[in-house]
């Protein structure tokens, strides 16, 4: 079973996102000051489940770790990667 981290840590609000692009998801301008919006009211993300975070200096177990939500046509062009065939680098045709 694939392990899934933290690997971006929020410290202004403490949430944990598993990409830069779900951590700046959460990010918006409010009266040109940059605020943490919470990831539950944030149609772009979503939660991929509890994980560990290791970007401090002590490791933290059971923490949710957000990512961001997929569309439907990207979700197909993942499935249909995994299911290609991989081929060897520099092999000739």
């Amino acid at each position: 079973m694939p392990t899934m981290n933290c690997r971006f840590h929020c410290c202004a609000c403490d949430a944990h996102f598993a990409s830069l692009s779900a951590f700046d998801a959460h990010r918006r301008s409010e009266d040109d000051e940059r605020v943490c919006a919470d990831p539950e009211t944030v149609d772009k993300i979503k939660l991929l489940g509890e994980a560990s975070c290791l970007t401090g200096p002590t490791r933290l177990d059971g923490v949710k770790v957000w990512g961001l939500q997929l569309t439907e046509a990207a979700e197909r062009r993942l499935a249909s990667m995994a299911r290609a065939p991989a081929t060897a680098a520099g092999s000739a045709d």
